[in-house]
């Protein structure tokens, strides 16, 4: 059961972080960067800095070891970071997996 709560919050941060991605054109955020403090565009790096106010806001991010969280960015920066050299598509929401709920 703890592990299934851990894949949904590791889910739910994918998802959080892909939205935050999607939402920001990033060369208008380039022109903002005084906005963002030292950073010009959304990145892990970026991400991994929210992680903190995350954590506050979603209680259950607390239960999670922090790498394990970092971990979950660092791949979607590496898919991000494919998807701009045209090696794979743009990245689409996790969702949970039925077929998984159906054998239990």
């Amino acid at each position: 059961k703890r592990l299934d709560q851990w894949i949904g919050a590791n889910r739910l941060l994918w998802n959080l972080a892909l939205a935050q991605r999607s939402m920001i054109d990033h060369r208008e955020f380039k022109c903002r960067a005084v906005t963002f403090d030292e950073y010009k565009y959304v990145d892990y790096y970026y991400q991994e800095r929210q992680l903190k106010a995350l954590k506050k806001e979603y209680q259950f991010f607390n239960d999670l070891p922090a790498q394990a969280l970092q971990k979950n960015l660092m791949q979607l920066n590496r898919a991000f970071d494919r998807f701009f050299k045209v090696k794979s598509n743009y990245q689409k929401q996790k969702k949970k997996n039925k077929r998984l709920k159906e054998t239990t």
